[in-house]
């Protein structure tokens, strides 16, 4: 079964002859269709292309790092999986252009959001390596999400409590 990532991606590449121009524009695309909700922006000050992503497995990673630390006592700093997220995103983000700047919202900031945003500033041309640096990140959440619910003896359909 394809991943929605996956059929975004070959539904706009399906029937056509791949060539230099259009790999631009399928890298474009692809930016938007890794994570659940994408939201695309322009910053006028810096003129810079900002993408904020959201996605159900940065909730479910900060829900379950809150179980875990809270069952052992474990501050936010010291919390190996949050450590781990925050290093595959440095990694994931890490591209060939300087010309970026990149965030990690984990939800405990004032909007209690979780999202990625990620600013490229008008000299950037390294479009595609964002998408697959994306994937790498998203895999890396699922990754930490299982060994957390793992940890807490959760199986994969358990759900964390409403926080209150």
């Amino acid at each position: 079964m394809l991943s929605p990532w996956e059929d975004t991606v070959l539904d706009l590449v399906r029937n056509c002859t791949l060539g230099a121009d259009y790999a631009g524009e399928i890298a474009m695309e692809s930016i938007g269709a890794v994570f659940a909700d994408t939201h695309e922006a322009y910053d006028e000050k810096w003129e810079a292309e900002v993408y904020v992503f959201f996605d159900p497995v940065f909730d479910e990673l900060h829900a379950l790092c809150l179980a875990y630390e809270q069952a052992k006592g474990v501050q936010p700093g010291q919390n190996p999986y949050r450590l781990a997220v925050q290093k595959a995103i440095r990694s994931g983000l890490y591209f060939g252009d300087c010309s970026y700047d990149y965030w990690y919202y984990d939800g405990t900031q004032r909007d209690k959001t979780c999202k990625l945003v990620l600013k490229l500033y008008p000299e950037y041309c390294c479009y595609y390596e964002i998408a697959g640096g994306l994937l790498d990140i998203y895999d890396a959440f699922c990754d930490q999400i299982k060994r957390l619910k793992g940890e807490l003896n959760m199986n994969d359909t358990a759900t964390l409590p409403e926080a209150a």
